[in-house]
């Protein structure tokens, strides 16, 4: 019988708003993690540049994405958490 691995899945896709001055940090700190598959670098709001999303694909849950954020020692300012669909 063949051993089965564990595979993550990548399909959780979210997007997260912060304050553009502290997104650089956060962005690369997300980038690190193993449990992050695709990140995108902050884009700031064209109605207010002060503030960015950061688009990312991972195998946390948005709970579990929320938790790092609000308990990890970034040094970012971010503002919450939400979840991309796509169009179809």
């Amino acid at each position: 019988m063949a051993a089965t691995h564990h595979v993550p899945l990548y399909h959780n896709t979210f997007g997260i708003d912060c304050r553009t001055t502290t997104a650089t940090k956060l962005y690369h700190r997300l980038k690190q993690l193993k449990s992050v598959s695709s990140i995108d670098r902050p884009d700031p709001y064209r109605e207010d540049p002060s503030y960015c999303q950061i688009m990312l694909t991972t195998s946390m849950t948005e709970r579990e994405l929320d938790h790092w954020l609000y308990t990890c020692k970034h040094g970012a300012d971010y503002i919450g958490v939400f979840t991309r669909t796509e169009a179809p």
